[in-house]
């Protein structure tokens, strides 16, 4: 009861989410996804199907941080750094059912 009258208070449109249990969770307190409220995943997983929000690069990460340890190693580097270092590897949004189709307002002048 205090989530949805939270989110009706703040008119809150959509949820951007990491946890799993999200959707139930909203369905449960009786919002319908996408008609009351949108939401979007930050970590999308190939067997989820076509869910909105953002795939992550997995495999170009881990080959990044294998890279990163064979320098390491072939320099004969060890112990904690003193300048970390990082490396960015770019996930892509993918469009989902859960996201409702928001048309954007044209200015006519």
């Amino acid at each position: 009861r205090n989530l949805r009258a939270w989110i009706e208070r703040h008119q809150i449109e959509a949820v951007l989410s990491n946890w799993s249990a999200t959707p139930k969770m909203l369905r449960s307190i009786g919002l319908r996804i996408p008609e009351d409220i949108g939401i979007a995943t930050l970590d999308q997983k190939p067997d989820q199907g076509a869910v909105a929000g953002i795939r992550q690069s997995h495999e170009p990460v881990g080959e990044c941080a294998v890279e990163a340890l064979a320098l390491l190693m072939k320099t004969n580097q060890k112990g904690q750094t003193t300048i970390p270092r990082t490396t960015l590897v770019d996930g892509h949004w993918q469009d989902g059912p859960e996201l409702p189709v928001k048309h954007s307002a044209t200015k006519h002048a």
